[in-house]
């Protein structure tokens, strides 16, 4: 009992925080549209094209204050008006022929206040929740930069660099395949095919897009192994391996999923580092706290709440179905059908539909996604080099993903491949 004392203490501080989120905690001034003028730290930098071709550059601040003076606010008399206000972030789609900052800069910038939209319609976008979730309470739009404090963090800097380069190279290397390759390597989805991402989305395969803990595992954890059995001693690996980790998701500007698997390999370094066991239960938990004390809004999120059930259903189901069914035949499908029981309700809550048989597509999906990351990443670093050389090593990648693309489309000809039921009820979800 006394092992799992941590995770029972974390599970309910994530009671409470949930009860906190039920009765509207954290609160979110609104504001109206209008001309705003804010000061803020550059917290990350996107780049996309937008509906004219032309390169968008949107910038993430954090540690915003802003003076309610400069643009109306709903519900406020003139005296409020005068004091400077806050905001944990904002987002802002810069207006074309603007420079870009550096990471870390205080900036001030100048634009058009807009709340992000809630849910208008049963099966609409709520943009407020899921912005709300990543710390960002309202946007800019035609934003200007109006002044600059030159004081960026210069290792976030040069990572953006070292992100922005190893994109041009992937452009250069892997031809028609780069929107896809960039996300999946370096989580830059801006020219990722919308056609793709629905396809596989509706092959129940759209999680190899996302940067999670099969990135973390293959870099993580490999790098880990590879400098001990070097015979490097625990802690010089264990720092190197972490080291490695944290720049690489600072890079990719990583998700709720990636921060989960990133703290629970941190948790497992510090315990083998100081010769302790490191229970999954317990690390699970405890990076659940971690991120919901940042940013309780995010126990809403599907993502994060996919990436930890994920996780939950491997601890809790998976023993107790391989007691059921001991054969060999049947393991490989437990690990699935566990991660999908437990996930169900939050992917038919987020997606209304469910990928039937999305189950045994990943069997093959999930194994040549270690040959596509490895392949991907020595095509990378060859093509840093030379060109040529990586396109030769990224060559049978294209096939691989080819095969992905066709599969999914095979999949939507099945009858029954998409089990379509709407959004369930509370009380539905309670009774499973």
């Amino acid at each position: 009992m006394r092992r799992y004392l941590l995770c029972k203490c974390c599970v309910c501080v994530l009671g409470v925080l949930f009860l906190l989120l039920c009765m509207g905690y954290p609160h979110r001034e609104k504001v109206r549209d209008g001309c705003l003028i804010a000061s803020g730290v550059v917290g990350q930098i996107q780049e996309r094209a937008d509906d004219s071709g032309q390169k968008q550059i949107i910038l993430s601040l954090h540690s915003v204050s802003f003076c309610n003076g400069s643009f109306p606010i709903e519900n406020k008399t003139a005296a409020d008006t005068a004091k400077v206000r806050h905001a944990d972030g904002i987002l802002c789609y810069m207006a074309p022929g603007q420079e870009t900052p550096d990471y870390g800069e205080r900036v001030v910038i100048r634009g058009q206040a807009e709340d992000f939209r809630r849910r208008r319609n049963p099966g609409g976008f709520d943009a407020d929740t899921y912005y709300g979730s990543l710390g960002l309470a309202f946007c800019l739009q035609k934003a200007e930069l109006a002044g600059r404090g030159h004081d960026g963090s210069q290792i976030r800097q040069r990572l953006h660099l070292v992100r922005q380069y190893m994109l041009d190279v992937l452009d250069r290397v892997c031809g028609t395949d780069c929107g896809v390759m960039r996300a999946v390597l370096l989580g830059d989805k801006s020219y990722l095919p919308s056609e793709i991402k629905s396809q596989y989305q509706r092959g129940g395969i759209s999680h190899i897009l996302a940067i999670s803990g099969l990135h973390i595992s293959f870099l993580g954890m490999g790098l880990y192994r590879m400098l001990r059995r070097m015979l490097l001693p625990a802690v010089a690996a264990g720092s190197l391996a972490g080291g490695v980790l944290v720049s690489y998701l600072v890079m990719t500007n990583a998700s709720p999923s990636a921060r989960r698997a990133g703290t629970m390999f941190l948790l497992f370094l510090l315990a083998d580092m100081t010769g302790r066991s490191c229970d999954r239960l317990t690390s699970l938990a405890v990076s659940a706290v971690i991120l919901a004390m940042g940013n309780p809004l995010l126990l809403k999120q599907s993502g994060f709440l996919l990436s930890h059930g994920a996780i939950l259903g491997l601890e809790l189901l998976y023993p107790r179905l391989c007691r059921l069914w001991s054969g060999r035949l049947y393991r490989p499908f437990l690990g699935g059908l566990s991660v999908s029981f437990l996930t169900l309700p939050v992917l038919l809550t987020a997606f209304y539909e469910f990928p039937v048989y999305s189950l045994f597509w990943n069997l093959l999906v999930i194994p040549l996604m270690g040959v596509v990351m490895a392949m991907g990443v020595g095509a990378l670093l060859a093509g840093m080099v030379f060109v040529p050389l990586g396109k030769l090593i990224f060559y049978p990648v294209h096939g691989i993903l080819r095969l992905f693309q066709e599969g999914c489309a095979l999949l939507e000809k099945l009858p029954g491949n998409l089990w379509r039921t709407g959004a369930p009820a509370w009380g539905q979800i309670l009774m499973y």
